[in-house]
């Protein structure tokens, strides 16, 4: 058998099984949504937050109590406050930007509603129907029918 007609044979079943598995099997979707206030200074800051951690752990594993590892801790706290405040700062910013184009557009809107404290979350489970087809009438009834 040639090389040549090996790699080719190779190439179609590789792709047929590609093309068998993108027909028969459901796509996988993210369950994390990106926000809307994440920035890429945002993305930097977490990388390295996560490198200084890192390192952090890795010197207390092996040098707990020396100065090096004092020294990586102070860095990943400065780094971490750092990161945490930008977050902050970016949903702060989101939320007056969106508040801003909201109520530009309609006055008596959604901001108006928050701030007035007409929007209400929404209201737990009280009742779930028994077996016998009645209605349970406590939380202690509910979470005994679940």
């Amino acid at each position: 058998m040639d090389v040549d007609n090996v790699d080719v044979i190779n190439e179609t079943v590789t792709n047929s099984i590609i093309v068998a598995c993108d027909n028969s099997m459901p796509k996988s979707i993210s369950k994390y949504k990106a926000q809307n206030w994440w920035t890429p200074n945002l993305n930097s800051l977490k990388k390295r937050n996560q490198t200084l951690r890192l390192e952090y752990q890795h010197l207390l594993k092996r040098h707990p109590g020396s100065e090096s590892t004092r020294v990586a801790k102070r860095r990943f706290m400065a780094n971490r406050k750092e990161y945490l405040n930008e977050i902050r700062r970016a949903k702060m910013a989101s939320w007056r930007r969106f508040v801003t184009t909201e109520s530009t557009e309609i006055v008596w809107g959604l901001p108006y509603k928050i701030a007035a404290g007409r929007v209400k979350p929404p209201k737990p489970l009280a009742s779930l129907t028994e077996n016998d087809g009645s209605m349970t009438k406590s939380w202690q009834e509910t979470a005994r029918a679940l």
